[in-house]
């Protein structure tokens, strides 16, 4: 389809927010009902069946709740209730639904140890994201919890973990003794990328595949050793690093406002530093 055109298969619906994965679709309606649309081969609709679907058809298993947020990955979901429910489903190949199991979901289903009712308020969820493989969930305290495969490194547990997480676990950050709280967490399809506040000062930093300079961190045979350990030689990095934004301060060229983590942009020029982006206006 060469130019937006208008879905029509909400009816009187309206919608709030939307979201999208490898081939398919997510949408929020106003009161908190989920619609799902698009391929369907790993149960990533939600609907109970594993047939494509081209229009949006709302999700019923959980029609009952109100979702606020959701997240897709390459092929599995998650939505987010506002009591603090966390329900994922679809593919579940490398443990990214956080089930325990490697058991696919057609159906939205409950993530029963994260269950608002047996935790304490600031271990409930209140964020979520998905990446190819990996889904993370935060925490009202701030703490990261990560699921998944991380085989390139992308959940930030370093090499503890290399053959992936069934089951969501929290990420611990190399800070000494500095407080860490977690602010925002995106999902690549093989890295990741975090907001936190370090001892007071806001940092950002990434993780997982760095084949094209996506985390913004230089790569080189000696870059990126620390605690929980990175793969000498090879561009991936296990644990969240820190995103050297003072790098700008020493390469006038880049200094501005506003930065981006810049990575694949032609076959004969990617970026490993977040560069400014010189045409958004300060």
């Amino acid at each position: 389809m060469p130019v937006p055109k208008l879905v029509t298969s909400f009816g009187k619906t309206r919608i709030v927010s939307v979201c999208a994965g490898s081939n398919h679709t997510l949408a929020i309606s106003e009161a908190g009902q989920l619609w799902s649309c698009g391929r369907n081969r790993y149960g990533q609709l939600g609907q109970g069946h594993v047939m494509d679907e081209a229009s949006f058809f709302m999700v019923d298993a959980i029609r009952t709740h109100r979702i606020v947020s959701v997240a897709a990955g390459k092929f599995h979901s998650m939505a987010l209730a506002s009591d603090g429910k966390l329900f994922t489903w679809g593919d579940n190949s490398g443990g990214q639904l956080g089930q325990t199991n490697l058991v696919n979901h057609p159906t939205p289903t409950l993530v029963e140890y994260l269950d608002p009712a047996s935790l304490r308020p600031g271990a409930r969820i209140t964020a979520i994201a998905a990446g190819g493989y990996h889904s993370f969930a935060l925490t009202v305290s701030g703490q990261l919890m990560a699921t998944g495969r991380h085989k390139e490194g992308q959940l930030g547990v370093g090499t503890s973990c290399i053959n992936g997480v069934k089951k969501f676990r929290r990420v611990n950050f190399s800070s000494g003794d500095a407080p860490v709280r977690v602010i925002q967490v995106q999902c690549g399809y093989l890295h990741s990328i975090a907001l936190m506040q370090v001892n007071g000062k806001r940092e950002v930093r990434s993780c997982g595949d760095n084949s094209f300079g996506q985390l913004g961190v230089d790569y080189s045979p000696t870059n990126g050793v620390g605690p929980g350990g990175v793969f000498i030689g090879h561009p991936r990095i296990d644990t969240f690093r820190k995103v050297d934004m003072e790098y700008h301060r020493q390469h006038p060229k880049s200094q501005g406002n506003a930065a981006v983590y810049r990575g694949y942009h032609s076959r004969s020029n990617s970026q490993a530093r977040p560069e400014r982006v010189t045409c958004i206006a300060s």
